[in-house]
């Protein structure tokens, strides 16, 4: 008999979200926030997908016209009442399912125990916990809808308290039936030596580092930006938090944080010394091309057409519903057809599992998360996170999450949001006026080469954050800290060229506070979707098959690398990946 204890137990839970990288929030120097994931699974029927984009855009011949429909948020995505309504946990409910591994802890050590009575205990305690951990999603999301609402922030808190605590208790009733209990060989058959010897020093102070952790985490969000002393203040609660992730690493036998997130949180099937030849790819191949792309970019600031740069703003930066005429969302999603991709996408609206959020300190964009109870992924737009590129980016994550609740790898969920922005794209070409699809595709490209330039210094700065012991960190200056972010830039053109698209000391404060050990995942997953966007304008229906393959059928234990491989894709470390990547900005 074995009690599926390893499905809860490895789990470890934390509210994983996946959220959008976009360049319009960097160049004023904010960015989006990001926390962890989980995805689930639903199937739905799938057909042969036919050709839906002709191949040409002309200035000059009378463009095709982009279907019409509409979009309504209050008709398509779920109310914030709702989602406060649907918040109902109490302390009862907690201390009920900790009374319940009580029992089941005292059942185990039972010698003549029914094991039905211990199977049926922990399918009770499974609903319970999935609960705890729906509830404090939700309250979460009621946060992340206005992150100055007290009352909002202080339930999230609470809530993670409580998740917490039970998450503790688990763990340590765990501990305790593989110690003690005689049922111990059916209770965790299956489980390998790792594992085993993981739950063995299973020590407590985890619990309360990443409490301590999520923390300083809020404590960030709450600042505005405003306080005179915003640096100071954010280097004070970087340096903690790399102190406590850091003592978290090491209480599970990590030499430090960096290795640690890398293979347990992210669930990256490479090593550090594997980003070295990527980290030299990117100098040699995209570097180069990235200030021509933005000045051309920018360039429609200067246009005197005011319906053609209306257009340029329509489609990155306003909320993509306002023009019901040129929804290119909508007609995206519909052109997808009866096929598990198209199905899936348009779930999100079709099942409301989503919301817009209207305050302005709301979280700074968007994010994809999971709703373990109901048993299906949920989208959050934030007020700064609802243009056409972004809704598609968490768009992407969703039917990932909807189809193939095995994916946990987040530079392959990276992948199947700039992918799909990158077919968005292409989708979008027929449709556009060619200027206007000139300086949305310069964007679309500068936004996914300059990701791939910060997000590699970014990696490069943490990895040697992270190498630094407690006392030297604790005891640095914000210009110590700062002298690092300079070092590492000098490959890349030095911090003054970085500087031109986004302070590099400005950023490190705010992706390294929100993201620790994440932003890695942008980079290797920007190149790979290039190469679909260089695939699909060659050949879009094509490119749409091979997306489609890095989600349905993938194996948890492919990895992101093999992923792509299967799909037919070069890696992130291989120079061909690189040459394909030049031409397509060299064009």
């Amino acid at each position: 008999m074995n009690l599926k204890l390893r499905l809860v137990a490895l789990l470890l839970v934390v509210i994983m979200c996946l959220s959008s990288c976009d360049l319009f929030n960097f160049i004023g120097g904010s960015d989006p926030t990001t926390t962890e994931s989980t995805t689930t699974t639903t199937t739905k029927k799938s057909t042969t997908l036919k050709s839906t984009t002709p191949k040409s855009t002309s200035s000059t011949t009378t463009l095709p016209k982009l279907p019409e429909s509409s979009f309504d948020p209050s008709s398509n995505s779920v109310s914030k009442a709702s989602l406060v309504a649907q918040y109902t946990l109490t302390q009862e409910e907690v201390d009920a399912t900790k009374a319940i591994l009580d029992s089941m802890v005292t059942l185990s050590m039972d010698p003549d125990a029914n094991t039905d009575d211990m199977d049926a205990l922990y399918e009770e305690f499974e609903t319970k916990f999935y609960h705890i951990a729906q509830q404090m999603t939700i309250s979460m999301i009621i946060y992340y809808y206005n992150m100055a609402d007290e009352e909002s922030s202080e339930r999230y808190l609470a809530t993670q308290e409580m998740f917490y605590d039970v998450q503790d208790t688990y763990n340590q009733a765990l501990k305790t039936m593989y110690l003690e209990s005689p049922h111990k060989d059916e209770l965790f058959e299956g489980w390998s030596e790792e594992e085993l010897k993981e739950l063995e020093d299973y020590d407590p102070a985890i619990v309360q580092l990443k409490k301590d952790i999520d923390a300083l985490q809020v404590q960030y969000d709450q600042l505005t930006g405003s306080e005179a002393d915003y640096d100071d203040i954010c280097v004070e609660i970087y340096k903690q938090l790399v102190v406590k992730n850091n003592q978290l690493a090491r209480l599970n036998k990590y030499d430090n944080y960096y290795d640690y997130a890398s293979v347990n949180v992210y669930g990256r099937d490479y090593n550090k010394e594997k980003l070295t030849s990527f980290r030299d790819y990117v100098v040699k191949y995209v570097v180069p091309y990235v200030m021509s792309l933005l000045s051309e970019y920018k360039s429609y600031s200067k246009w005197d057409s005011t319906s053609k740069k209306s257009r340029v703003e329509e489609f990155l930066n306003d909320k993509f519903y306002t023009s019901t005429k040129r929804n290119y969302v909508s007609a995206y999603l519909n052109s997808l057809g009866d096929t598990t991709m198209g199905n899936s996408m348009r779930d999100v609206f079709e099942s409301k599992n989503c919301i817009f959020s209207i305050e302005k300190q709301s979280h700074r964009t968007a994010f994809q998360t999971y709703l373990y109870e109901d048993d299906n992924p949920f989208c959050f737009f934030g007020s700064n996170g609802q243009s056409a590129n972004t809704v598609i980016h968490e768009i992407g994550h969703y039917y990932a999450a909807l189809v193939n609740h095995e994916i946990d790898n987040y530079d392959l969920c990276e992948t199947h949001s700039q992918g799909n922005e990158f077919l968005f794209l292409t989708y979008c070409q027929p449709y556009m006026n060619a200027d206007v699809y000139n300086i949305v595709e310069a964007y679309s490209l500068v936004n996914a080469c300059y990701i791939m330039v910060l997000a590699t210094i970014i990696d490069e700065f943490e990895q040697r954050i992270y190498a630094l012991d407690d006392e030297t960190i604790s005891a640095m200056t914000s210009d110590e800290i700062d002298a690092i972010m300079t070092s590492v830039c000098e490959p890349y053109g030095g911090a003054y060229w970085v500087g031109n698209l986004s302070d590099p000391y400005a950023y490190w404060r705010l992706v390294c506070i929100s993201n620790p050990v994440y932003y890695i995942s942008y980079a290797v997953s920007a190149s790979a979707s290039i190469n679909i966007y260089a695939l699909a304008q060659e050949d879009y229906d094509a490119a749409i098959l091979a997306y489609t393959a890095l989600v349905e059928g993938v194996s948890a234990e492919d990895g992101f690398l093999k992923v792509l491989t299967n799909a037919g894709f070069t890696t992130p470390f291989e120079e061909e990946t690189f040459v394909n990547i030049a031409g397509i900005l060299s064009k």
